[in-house]
C-alpha cells in the first residue's frame, strides 16, 4: 500500500512542475515574441495604409501614408508567383526507381491537382509570398 501512496505523491509532484514549466515557457516565448509581433503590425499597417498612431519611441518611422509599400510587395509578389505557376501543373511527377509507367504519374499527378485545388494553393501562395515580401518571412 505505500508504495501506491508513493506513486500518487510522485504524480502529483510532477503534474505541478510540468505545469510550471509550461507556463514558464508560455511567459518566455511571449516576452521574446512582443517586439517581433509589434513591428510585425507596423508593417503590416504599412501594407495597408493605415496612419500608425503617434508614440515617442518612432524607430524613424515617419507617420506619413505611401502607396510605395503597397505597390512595390504587390509587384513583387505577382512576379514571384507569374514565375512560380507559370506552367500548368508547376511540377512532374516522376519515378525516382523507374518502374512506373506513363498511366501511374498521370494518375498520380491528377491526383495531386485536384488536392492543389480543393486546398486553394494557388490562392494561399499569392498570400505567402505577400507575406515574404513585406515580412521577411511566411508564417502558414
Amino acid at each position: 500500500m505505500p508504495e501506491i501512496q508513493d506513486q500518487e505523491v510522485l504524480q502529483e509532484i510532477n503534474e505541478s512542475q510540468v505545469i510550471e514549466e509550461i507556463r514558464d515557457k508560455r511567459t518566455t516565448f511571449e516576452a521574446r515574441m512582443s517586439n517581433f509581433l509589434q513591428e510585425f503590425n507596423s508593417y503590416a499597417d504599412f501594407y495597408r495604409m493605415i496612419t500608425p498612431n503617434r508614440v515617442s519611441d518612432t524607430k524613424g518611422l515617419s507617420n506619413t501614408i505611401v502607396s510605395e509599400t503597397t505597390r512595390s510587395v504587390e509587384t513583387l509578389s505577382t512576379m514571384q508567383f507569374a514565375m512560380m505557376t507559370a506552367q500548368a501543373p508547376n511540377f512532374d511527377v516522376l519515378s525516382q526507381r523507374g518502374d512506373m509507367d506513363i498511366l501511374e504519374a498521370h494518375a498520380i499527378s491528377s491526383i495531386l491537382e485536384l488536392q492543389m485545388e480543393k486546398v486553394e494553393f494557388n490562392r494561399k501562395l499569392l498570400k505567402g509570398l505577400r507575406t515574404l515580401n513585406l515580412m521577411g518571412t511566411v508564417f502558414f
